[in-house]
């Protein structure tokens, strides 16, 4: 299911799909008034290696379960 970021954040630090217009759909991890690498962000969306998105995030959605 999709959620407007308006609407409904996902849980801090919860791993999801991350949409903007400029660059589509990325999997990232959402964070919510928390220091990270000696930044306080009220609210951000970093990649897994470590990169904060710099297009504004506009929608997102939870991770389908992982195959068994």
């Amino acid at each position: 299911m999709t959620h407007k970021v308006t609407d409904r954040l996902p849980e801090k630090g919860q791993e999801v799909l991350a949409y903007t217009k400029q660059g589509g759909w990325t999997i990232c991890c959402f964070t919510d008034r928390n220091w990270t690498y000696g930044y306080n962000y009220k609210e951000a969306w970093f990649t897994k290696s470590g990169r904060q998105l710099s297009k504004k995030v506009t929608h997102w959605a939870e991770l389908p379960e992982r195959p068994e």
